[in-house]
């Protein structure tokens, strides 16, 4: 386990010495953000309204998605990292320590989560306090099932784009594996907008897909959205296991034909 909070702790310094680029990305979703604040403003000004999402709640969600975005962010650069290990042959070096590859990453990824959440948790505390009045905030069961949805969250943004990397072991251009998770999940997790927006038939099918407990099912749970918490946190330990199941079957059968020549 020692060697573990080792991985850790090392991943928290590399982060910390890069803090200027959490800074940036930081600013470039406020400035993003910013405009969608002022569209949506209009929008409701001129009398129009989306679904039974007031004014409040409607601002709330997006800039909850920019928050989940910049907290969690680092699953597609973490994705691309792994491509790079298993093309240039890297991963052999891995394979010869003695601990799990997927765990190292695995710790790692929490290491840059928890750098981000430092970073940016202070900014966004100081602004729910300036618009508490009209912050639509849960009640307390609401902030259980909120932290509850963050961990699955940060879970399946792993698992995505843990599974679209190891692809590198059959193609050359496993990246674009990476980019393709990223536009599958930036449509199906309600990054752009919310999935109950959808058709009725779209987010019926959306509802049983692993996607929305990356964006929408935390942001649901900080509004108050969710009714059924019993039945959707049951899919996604499911849906957890399955995927799972996917990474280490992917994972063993890629690791039985790699060749680490000359390492």
């Amino acid at each position: 386990m020692g060697k573990y909070s080792t991985t850790f702790k090392n991943s928290l310094s590399i982060f910390i010495q890069y803090r200027i680029n959490i800074g940036l990305i930081l600013v470039s979703h406020i400035v993003s953000l910013s405009g969608l604040i002022f569209l949506w403003i209009s929008v409701y000004t001129a009398g129009e309204q989306l679904a039974d999402y007031k004014l409040g709640q409607i601002l709330v969600y997006y800039v909850l998605v920019a928050l989940l975005n910049a907290v969690k962010g680092d699953g597609p650069g973490m994705g691309f990292e792994i491509v790079n290990d298993i093309n240039q042959g890297e991963i052999t070096n891995y394979l010869l320590k003695p601990f799990s590859y997927l765990r190292y990453r695995f710790v790692s990824f929490l290491g840059a989560i928890s750098i981000n959440s430092a970073f940016i948790v202070p900014f966004a505390i100081i602004g729910g306090y300036i618009a508490r009045d009209a912050i639509p905030f849960p009640d307390g069961k609401g902030w259980i099932f909120f932290a509850l949805a963050m961990i699955f969250a940060v879970i399946f943004e792993f698992l995505t784009y843990t599974i679209a990397s190891l692809s590198s072991f059959w193609v050359v251009k496993g990246s674009h594996f990476i980019y393709a998770a990223i536009l599958i999940a930036s449509l199906f997790d309600g990054s752009f907008i919310p999935l109950d927006l959808f058709p009725t038939w779209a987010y019926h099918v959306m509802s049983y897909l692993p996607f929305q407990f990356i964006i929408f099912t935390p942001i649901q749970a900080f509004l108050g959205k969710i009714e059924n918490p019993a039945t959707l946190f049951f899919l996604a330990v499911l849906w957890i296991i399955i995927l799972l199941v996917i990474l280490l079957w992917i994972w063993n059968r890629g690791i039985k034909k790699t060749e680490g020549v000359g390492r």
